[in-house]
C-alpha cells in the first residue's frame, strides 16, 4: 500500500479547525485533525511533510513519525509543525484501523474500561455561556445544565478576565473575591452534585496564583490547571507543596521529551497533553505510559474538533492511568455539521463501538459545500516543488 494523495481541508465557518485526509492506492482514506493557528500547520504539510509521505507505506507509522520529527527538529520544533504532524499521525492510525478492520483502541492493546468519564470545559466563546462575562446566575445555570446532562465536572476560568490588565502580575482583592464567588455560587446552589475544576490558563505570576489557590481551597476544587507559565517549573513545584489541591499540567508541552521534565521534576499531580498538538496518537500513547511509570494519571486536553475528540477517546479507552477526559459540550453540538459517526457523551460517559479506525468521517455534504476549502497534494505536486535544498534526512 502506498500514499498517493494528501488533502488538507479547512472551513470558512470554523477557522480554527483543519483536517487531513491521507489517500492510498488501495482506495482507503485516513482522517486526522488539528486545531488553532492552522495556517502554520497547513504550510508545514505543503512545504515539508507531503514530500516525506507521498509514495510511502502508510502502515509504517513509527518510521514516518520519526522521519517527520527529525526533519523539523533540525531547526527547532513544536508549534505549527507538530500540529501538522499530529493530524498526519491520527490519519495514519485511522488508516491502519480501516486496513485491519479494527478500532484504534484495539490496535493500541484493547479496552481497559467500557466507558470513559468526562468533564465539561465551559468555553468563553460559547453562544450559551461566556465565562469571561458571566455573572453568578449565569454560572449557576451552566452548572445546573451540566448536572442535568450527567457531566461529572465542570471547568471554569472566572479569574482570567482580570489577568490582561496587569499581564497577570497584580490581582486586586476585589477581583480575587469576585472570581472566588463564582465558584462559591456553584457550591451554594449545587452542593457536591458536580465537581469543579479551575483553569488559570498560565496567566498569573507565582504570588497571584498562590492567592487564588488559597482563596478557593475551602471550596473543594478537583484540580487547578496551569496556574503559572509552562516554563516556570520551579514555580509549579512550589505550588504543589503549597496546596493540597491537585495541580494539572500542561497541554503546552509537546512530545515525550518535554513532558519528561514535568514528570522527573515532580511538577504536576495530573498530566494533560493534547493529541492534536503533541504528536498524535503515537506520541500520546508513549506519554501516557511514561506518566504511568511515575504514578501520574492523565487527563487529555480535548478542546478541538470531532476527530481529536475521537482520538482522545481511543487513547482513554486503552490507557490504564486515565483520570478523566475533557469534553466541550458546546463544540460537540456542531460536530455533525462536518463529520459523521461522531462519539457521543451520555450521562457524563463516553463509549466507543467497534467501527474500524477512529470513527468520524468527513461528510460529503460538507466536502461539496462552499464552506470547505480543500488543498490537494499528489506526486505531480511534489515533482514541481523546489525549495533549494532537500536535506538528506528526507531520503531515509
Amino acid at each position: 500500500m502506498k500514499i498517493t494523495r494528501i488533502d488538507i481541508i479547512t472551513t470558512r465557518s470554523k477557522t480554527r479547525l483543519m483536517w487531513v485526509q491521507i489517500h492510498t492506492d488501495s482506495g482507503l482514506i485516513g482522517l486526522g485533525e488539528t486545531y488553532d493557528k492552522v495556517a502554520a500547520a497547513k504550510a508545514s504539510i505543503i512545504e515539508v511533510f507531503a514530500r516525506q509521505l507521498i509514495g510511502k507505506d502508510p502502515l509504517r507509522i513509527e518510521y514516518l513519525w520519526r522521519n517527520m520529527h527529525d526533519f523539523v527538529n533540525m531547526h527547532g520544533y513544536a508549534g505549527g509543525e507538530f500540529r501538522a504532524l499530529s493530524a498526519i499521525d491520527m490519519a495514519l492510525w485511522d488508516l491502519l484501523g480501516k486496513t485491519t478492520g479494527l478500532p484504534v483502541y484495539a490496535l493500541l492493546g484493547g479496552r481497559v474500561r467500557e466507558t470513559i468519564p468526562v468533564y465539561n470545559t465551559c468555553v468563553n466563546w460559547s453562544n450559551l455561556y461566556n465565562s469571561w462575562k458571566a455573572d453568578f446566575n449565569d454560572t449557576i445555570k451552566e452548572a445546573e445544565k451540566l448536572i442535568e446532562l450527567g457531566y461529572r465536572g465542570m471547568k471554569i476560568d472566572p479569574f482570567l478576565r482580570y489577568a490582561g490588565k496587569s499581564f497577570g502580575q497584580n490581582l486586586c482583592k476585589n477581583d480575587l473575591k469576585v472570581g472566588t464567588d463564582h465558584i462559591r455560587a456553584i457550591r451554594n446552589a449545587c452542593g457536591d452534585k458536580i465537581e469543579i475544576m479551575l483553569d488559570l490558563h498560565a496567566a498569573w505570576n507565582l504570588p497571584a496564583a498562590k492567592s487564588i489557590i488559597k482563596a478557593v481551597e475551602p471550596l473543594d476544587i478537583t484540580f487547578v490547571e496551569e496556574p503559572v507559565l509552562p516554563n516556570e517549573r520551579e514555580s509549579m513545584k512550589e505550588l504543589r507543596t503549597f496546596t493540597d489541591i491537585p495541580i494539572l499540567e500542561s497541554e503546552r508541552y509537546f512530545t515525550r521529551w518535554q513532558v519528561k521534565d514535568l514528570l522527573v521534576e515532580r511538577c504536576t499531580d495530573i498530566l494533560m497533553f493534547d493529541l492534536a498538538w503533541t504528536g498524535g496518537i503515537s506520541e500520546g500513547k508513549k506519554i501516557a505510559t511514561m506518566a504511568e511509570c511515575f504514578g501520574i494519571p492523565i487527563s487529555p486536553h480535548n478542546c478541538g474538533g470531532p476527530v481529536t475528540a475521537a482520538a482522545s477517546a481511543h487513547i482513554c479507552m486503552n490507557v490504564p492511568n486515565v483520570y478523566i477526559m475533557e469534553a466541550v459540550e458546546e463544540y460537540s453540538s456542531y460536530f455533525n455539521d462536518y463529520t459523521t459517526h461522531n462519539i457521543t457523551c451520555k450521562q457524563g460517559l463516553v463509549s466507543l463501538d467497534d467501527k474500524p479506525g477512529l470513527g468520524p468521517e468527513l461528510s460529503q455534504s460538507f466536502l461539496t459545500s462552499g464552506d470547505a476549502e480543500i488543498i490537494t497534494i499528489d506526486e505531480k505536486t511534489i515533482q514541481i516543488m523546489n525549495d533549494g535544498v532537500l536535506w538528506p534526512i528526507l531520503n531515509r
